[in-house]
C-alpha cells in the first residue's frame, strides 16, 4: 500500500481492487481513492465542501509519471570496419519526466540472455567489442526518473572481417639521437596496435619488423639504421581478431647520422657521502658526449681498475664507484674523468674517529 497526501484533502492510493475509484469523507477529511493510476487519470481534479452556510472550492492537478516510452522509428546498426555504430531516435512520450540516458544490450549467444553493454545520453553509440563471423543483436530502452522503459530490438547482423588500412606520414629524421621517427593516423578502435615495418629502398630484402611487438599511438621511433641508406616505412593496424593490409610505403627518405661531434661533460657530480665504516658505497656521476666517452676514476690521481672488493659500471651515460666494504685505507681524494682530461674532480672529508664513519 503505497499513498500520497495532496493539499489534506485529497488521498490518492494506489491498491488493486475491483473498482476504478472510490470515495469517503470522515472525520473532516474527505477522500478520493484512484486504482491503478495510468495515463488516462491525468487531468484537473475537483473538491467542493456545502454546508448551510455555503461552500468552498478545492482544485488539485494530478500529473502520473511513468517510465518513458521506447525510441521511436527502428534500431539502426553500421557496420563500420571493425566497429558496430548504433543509432536511434528519442521516444515520442517521455512519460512526464526528462530522459536520463539510454540502456544498451546485446544478447548473449552463450547464455540465451540480453547482457548489460552500456549507457549513454546521446541517441547513437559505437562498440568494437564483437566477434568477427558471428551475429549479433541489439536493444535500446529509454530512461529516466521512474524507471526504464521497453526496448525496440535491431535486426541480426553478422560481423565480418574487414581491411584496416590506414595512411602513413612522411617519417621525419630527428635532430637528436640516431632514430627516425613513424607518424600514421591511428584508427577510433579500442585495442588496436600497429605493426611498424622497414625496408632498405634498393633492396631485395623483405620487410623487417622496426619494434619486437606491435606498439601503440599515433607514432614510433625507429633505431639502428645504417647512415647513407636509403629507407622506406609501411605501417599494418592489427587487433585480437584480425589482421589489416598494410598501409602505403612511406616516401623514401635516406637516413643520415645527424649527431655532430660533442665534447664530454658531466651532468651530474658526486655528492659528499658519509659512510659507516664495514658498509657497502656507491657514487655516481652523469655524463655526456659524441662519441662515447671512456671514463675513469681516480683515487688520490692514480687510476682506479674494477676488482672484487671494488669495481666499476658504466653504462648509459652513468658511472658508478662501487665499494663492497669500506675500510680505513679507502680514505681518499677520488675523482672521476675522461683518460684525455679529468672533467671533474671532486675531493671528500676526513674520517671521523667519534662516530666510526668515514666521509667519501
Amino acid at each position: 500500500l503505497q499513498y500520497c497526501s495532496l493539499l489534506a484533502y485529497i488521498v490518492i492510493l494506489f491498491i488493486k481492487i475491483n473498482k476504478p475509484f472510490t470515495t469517503s469523507y470522515k472525520d473532516g477529511v474527505a477522500q478520493l481513492i484512484i486504482n491503478e493510476t495510468d495515463t488516462s487519470c491525468d487531468g484537473l481534479y475537483t473538491l467542493t465542501a456545502r454546508n448551510s452556510q455555503g461552500s468552498d472550492v478545492v482544485e488539485v492537478n494530478l500529473c502520473v509519471k511513468r517510465v518513458p516510452h521506447a525510441p521511436s522509428g527502428s534500431l539502426q546498426v553500421t557496420l563500420i570496419e571493425a566497429a558496430c555504430k548504433l543509432s536511434w531516435n528519442p521516444p515520442a512520450d517521455d512519460g512526464k519526466s526528462a530522459i536520463v540516458g539510454y540502456v544498451i544490450e546485446q544478447y548473449d549467444d552463450k547464455t540465451k540472455k540480453w547482457a548489460f553493454l552500456a549507457r549513454t545520453t546521446a541517441t547513437d553509440f559505437t562498440t568494437d567489442k564483437q566477434r568477427y563471423g558471428s551475429y549479433h543483436r541489439f536493444r535500446v530502452a529509454a530512461e529516466n526518473e521512474i524507471g526504464v522503459g521497453p526496448y525496440i530490438e535491431s535486426d541480426k547482423v553478422k560481423i565480418r572481417p574487414g581491411t584496416l588500412a590506414l595512411d602513413l606520414e612522411k617519417p621525419v629524421v630527428t635532430t637528436e639521437g640516431v632514430s627516425v621517427v613513424a607518424k600514421w593516423n591511428p584508427l577510433p578502435i579500442n585495442g588496436v596496435k600497429y605493426l611498424v615495418e622497414i625496408k632498405e629502398a634498393k633492396s631485395r630484402r623483405p620487410w623487417t619488423a622496426a619494434s619486437s611487438e606491435p606498439v601503440e599511438g599515433d607514432s614510433f621511433m625507429i633505431t639502428g639504421l645504417t647512415s647513407g641508406e636509403d629507407y622506406t616505412v609501411r605501417v599494418t593496424a592489427i587487433t585480437p581478431e584480425v589482421q589489416g593490409t598494410p598501409s602505403q610505403e612511406s616516401e623514401i627518405f635516406k637516413y643520415e647520422n645527424v649527431i655532430e661531434n660533442e665534447r664530454p661533460s658531466f651532468l651530474v657530480a658526486p655528492d659528499d657521502v658519509t659512510v659507516v665504516k664495514g658498509a657497502k658505497m656507491k657514487i655516481s656521476a652523469e655524463f655526456k658526449g659524441y662519441p662515447a666517452p671512456e671514463v675513469q676514476w681516480f683515487k688520490n690521481g692514480k687510476e682506479i681498475f674494477s676488482g672484487q672488493r671494488l669495481w666499476i659500471e658504466t653504462m648509459d651515460g652513468v658511472s658508478s664507484l662501487n665499494i663492497g666494504e669500506i675500510r680505513e685505507d679507502d680514505e681518499a681524494d677520488y675523482s672521476v674523468g675522461s683518460r684525455d682530461e679529468n672533467l671533474i674532480t671532486t675531493s671528500y672529508g676526513n674520517w671521523c674517529e667519534g662516530k666510526k664513519k668515514k666521509t667519501y
